[in-house]
């Protein structure tokens, strides 16, 4: 029994732990906002089969003549009728067909809002991951220089009793030690944060992340520059069906008249709006001014995503460049520096020059991890303007 249980615990750590790519495809399958756009696009196909619908007709019923001296009596005067009649409309110059062909537009912007929602989504959950990874990687430095502090701190406790001059570097033992241990506590709280995020985003109870080695740049379309293209065509067709309603459809009138004493007879209409007084061109004029706006809005984003991304790439040049530093240069400095102070220790004042030294490893380590973090994220940040994960 208990080696079921061991194996269920397991079993269930591996489901929750997973690689970034699978919580951003179980996500992009799960989450609520996702669903809720992809349910505008099912109703977009009912509105298109709507939108070739006549209206529906009007049917009427009537009595006419109504003599106030003998109300029931029908059969006094000729115009004394009883009448059904049937109004339809009548679309005409395809106005139906063109109808169906804006809905259809109008489902290439709603589909492309749930590009930019997938493309979105997906980032957040690259960044949120990233957080997470930062922090558990820094608590790892961080325990480990808990622990060598501590050791540090015993060792200088029994050398105080016979040199006091390890007094001063005993008590900033303790203060660093007391950072380290706040420091810890902070990254813990990070973790539990990125971690809700993430169970949120993902529409999953995520309590690990296996670590992002690294994230290859894909080149596509920021889906936010295909979602105002689709927008702006959306309101060219609009333009162009206003004008439409300049030819008036057709409203056919038929009723049937029953007189008492006189032959019953048929009666056959027509009607047309007369568009006099230029709504219609206004309506259009609207329609264009605002496609020129989408236009002018897409220019911009294009040229903030062309210079974003070229600061992009310049970050990205400068952060490797930080990176060889720190791991050929300062680290090996510093490791060498440490080697030294340890071959002089003689005295409370060399312990407390290998302090500051062990500080500033610590300080460089952290710099290198957030270094590692802020590459992988700015690929992240290209992948999203380049509509990677639409």
């Amino acid at each position: 029994m208990k080696h079921l249980f061991i194996i269920a615990v397991l079993l269930s750590a591996l489901l929750q732990a997973q690689d970034i790519d699978m919580i951003v495809k179980r996500a992009l399958q799960k989450n609520d906002s996702l669903h809720a756009i992809q349910m505008l696009l099912r109703k977009m196909d009912v509105e298109y089969k709507k939108a070739k619908n006549w209206e529906n007709p009007t049917l009427k019923f009537a009595v006419n003549d109504l003599r106030l001296d003998a109300p029931f009596l029908r059969d006094l005067e000729p115009m004394q009728t009883q009448q059904i009649a049937i109004t339809q409309k009548i679309p005409t110059f395809g106005k139906k067909n063109f109808d169906a062909k804006l809905i259809k537009q109008k489902k290439q912007v709603i589909f492309k809002d749930l590009e930019v929602a997938r493309n979105r989504l997906a980032f957040e959950i690259f960044k949120n991951a990233l957080l997470y990874q930062k922090a558990v990687q820094k608590q790892k430095i961080v325990d480990s220089y808990i622990d060598l502090v501590k050791q540090s701190i015993d060792l200088y406790s029994k050398m105080l009793v016979v040199d006091s001059s390890y007094h001063l570097a005993l008590m900033q033992s303790k203060i660093f030690l007391s950072d380290l241990k706040t420091t810890r506590e902070e990254l813990v709280f990070s973790q539990k944060e990125a971690l809700h995020k993430l169970s949120y985003l993902a529409s999953q109870k995520i309590t690990h992340i296996d670590p992002i080695r690294d994230i290859a740049i894909h080149k596509k379309t920021f889906p936010q520059i295909e979602k105002l293209q689709e927008k702006k065509r959306y309101q060219q067709l609009l333009s162009k069906r206003y004008l439409l309603d300049e030819k008036s459809d057709i409203n056919l009138n038929v009723g049937y008249f029953q007189r008492a004493n006189f032959d019953d007879y048929i009666s056959i209409g027509i009607s047309i709006s007369l568009p006099l007084y230029g709504t219609e061109k206004l309506r259009s004029q609207e329609a264009k001014i605002e496609a020129m706006s989408i236009e002018s809005k897409k220019r911009d984003v294009q040229n903030y995503v062309q210079e974003e991304e070229k600061s992009l790439f310049e970050r990205l040049r400068t952060i490797q460049t930080q990176i060889a530093l720190l791991q050929h240069r300062s680290l090996k400095e510093v490791d060498h520096s440490l080697d030294l102070v340890r071959s002089r220790i003689s005295s409370g004042d060399m312990l407390y020059k290998y302090l500051d030294t062990l500080k500033s490893k610590f300080a460089i380590e952290l710099k290198l991890i957030n270094f590692k973090i802020q590459k992988l994220l700015t690929k992240a940040k290209i992948n999203y303007l380049n509509g990677a994960y639409k």
